[in-house]
């Protein structure tokens, strides 16, 4: 579990662009964006002392977004949530996508960089984009945290319908936690994951990106997270533009002058 601090409500996001284990290793290796109330429990809910290195003190209050290993026994979910309610409680999770389940554009896929193509000669699925990844998203507003995922960091579909976790503080931390998830219980086996890439950690809004592009027409704009919107004049009204919801859009330069944005989703 990598973290960073987080305070209060937030909207943070990342994206994973690579995620192996070991070959020929059993079980549903996974891992994803978690909120926690720390890295470990260090007491129940009576108040009691958890003694640290023990398996209760793995278990603190948390909700996560996970994805899996490519390659794992259970490697066709994209986005499943998964929490835990109170410190040394038992694991909840809901809400599965599949991979194969399109996006709102009708894109799927796994791994834009190494699992798009079906032969040697780099024929790529339908629908597939190289710039498709597994992006996760938690959102917090006072108690409860909603998960989001995409392909691209700037189209989100709801995990489930998010969830009350009352035990997990004001202050508390936020990143991501890898978790084996092999064999039984009580007789777990490590998986020894080998790649983890991870890029465009944060907090939403400061990974929103913009950049504009002349063409021989017009103008291409590029951009992470939101939605293309115009207007005719900077104090709107704004509408959204056809197609301005999936980077990058095209914009031909005719008709009358119009202001653009990128809105936060």
């Amino acid at each position: 579990f990598v973290y960073r601090p987080v305070s209060g409500d937030f909207d943070y996001a990342v994206e994973c662009t690579r995620y192996d284990k070991t070959d020929q290793l059993n079980g549903w290796g996974n891992g994803g964006l978690t909120v926690a109330s720390g890295p470990f429990a260090t007491k129940d809910l009576d108040g009691n002392e958890i003694l640290p290195n023990t398996d209760a003190s793995t278990r603190a209050a948390r909700y996560s977004a996970i994805t899996y290993t490519f390659g794992s026994a259970n490697g066709n979910r994209r986005a499943l949530t998964t929490w835990r309610d109170a410190p040394k409680g038992n694991q909840g999770d809901a809400s599965a996508v599949e991979f194969g389940t399109p996006d709102v554009n009708g894109f799927v896929g796994k791994f834009g960089t190494y699992t798009r193509f079906v032969n040697s000669a780099g024929e790529a699925l339908a629908n597939t984009r190289p710039d498709q990844n597994p992006w996760l998203r938690l959102v917090r507003k006072g108690t409860k945290v909603t998960a989001y995922w995409s392909l691209f960091g700037n189209v989100w579909q709801l995990v489930g319908d998010g969830r009350e976790m009352p035990n997990i503080p004001n202050d508390a931390v936020i990143g991501w936690m890898c978790m084996t998830d092999a064999g039984s219980y009580g007789n777990q086996q490590p998986n020894h994951y080998v790649t983890l890439n991870l890029r465009n950690f944060g907090p939403y809004a400061s990974l929103l990106d913009v950049r504009i592009a002349p063409t021989a027409t017009g103008t291409t704009v590029s951009f992470k997270g939101g939605k293309l919107q115009s207007a005719p004049t900077v104090d709107g009204p704004w509408t959204d533009v056809a197609g301005g919801n999936l980077s990058p859009v095209t914009i031909t330069a005719t008709g009358a002058a119009k202001f653009f944005r990128v809105a936060g989703n």
